[in-house]
């Protein structure tokens, strides 16, 4: 088949090969660059099949999503022969209509991520995750941090009967839920997520926002997307050992930079002067972990934020 379209990549965690997908085929990538192609058995009744996600477990078996128009199947191909899941005969998934995601779990797990539920394949069993609470919704993403398991929903139509939801956090079977009403996650839904080295899950929105938070659900950033350049940027967030401040309306006269713990006690302070646009501070060893507000005074006006410390361990 010709290349032409790839819907998906995915790395082997086995011997480190990429494989592709596409329509009607997956392929693994050769090291003269060319692709083994392998065809992919269609629908009962035919139809056209695309590859939309894949991962690869860390025995090599390739598990992807094959769809038409009649809907969604789980498939597992070791190098030989394929298995076909139909997520209408597996726990918890029996109303499903596509998969949004499947992800191989740090233990070895394959989750899927549908529009309806979230199950795992422990190597002989299929699990769900969503039939045992007191909810549904449209599932969207999927990301671990060691046992953690952090699912993100489109806030559109996952609901309880309480209150709507955006974010989820499973963690030895006990759920936590994180509402869009109390959080500001990204609008209007979810649709990527990822753990950071600090345990800290960034959310990735449907319209381009971003936010930042740590286990506990202390909000580190958040913002909307822009299309300007921003009068002052900060990074990174959280920070270890030292800050950064970009700017590009302070002027050429003197600037403070100060550092307040939550309680408004004064933590750090620093004077600045002159045109430079960067300006990095070291933060000392004292100054532990936590949330802090910071405030830069300038002859025009003056610029506020916060700041997550976490030192690397």
């Amino acid at each position: 088949m010709m290349w032409g379209q790839i819907n998906s990549v995915a790395v082997s965690p086995a011997d480190g090969s990429v494989w592709v997908g596409g329509f009607g085929a997956i392929g693994r990538r050769n090291s003269d660059g060319t692709i083994a192609t392998v065809p992919i058995p269609d629908y009962t009744g035919g139809g056209s099949v695309s590859v939309d996600v894949m991962a690869i477990d860390t025995q090599g078996n390739v598990w992807l999503t094959t769809g038409d128009n009649e809907g969604n199947r789980i498939s597992r191909y070791d190098g030989a022969s394929w298995t076909h899941f139909y997520y209408q005969t597996l726990p918890g998934l029996e109303f499903s209509y596509y998969v949004s995601d499947i992800a191989l779990a740090p233990n070895g797990n394959i989750w899927l991520v549908t529009d309806w539920g979230v199950a795992y394949y422990d190597g002989s069993a299929w699990h769900s995750v969503t039939q045992d609470y007191p909810f549904m919704g449209h599932y969207s993403a999927i990301a671990f941090d060691g046992e953690t398991v952090w699912i993100g929903c489109y806030y559109e139509t996952c609901f309880t009967p309480l209150i709507n939801l955006a974010l989820l956090r499973l963690e030895n079977n006990i759920l936590t839920l994180f509402p869009y009403t109390d959080y500001p996650l990204p609008y209007p839904s979810i649709t990527a997520l990822a753990v950071d080295g600090f345990h800290n899950v960034w959310i990735g929105g449907q319209y381009g926002g971003i936010t930042v938070m740590n286990y506990d659900g202390v909000v580190i950033s958040s913002g909307e997307p822009s299309t300007s350049i921003p009068a002052l940027s900060v990074y990174p967030n959280p920070a270890s050992n030292e800050l950064t401040f970009v700017t590009n309306d302070l002027g050429a006269g003197e600037q403070v930079w100060t550092l307040y713990a939550l309680d408004g006690r004064e933590v750090m302070q620093q004077h600045w002067s002159g045109t430079s646009d960067t300006r990095t501070i070291n933060l000392p060893v004292e100054i532990t972990e936590g949330m802090y507000f910071w405030r830069i005074w300038y002859a025009e006006g003056e610029h506020t934020g916060k700041v997550f410390i976490q030192r690397k361990r």
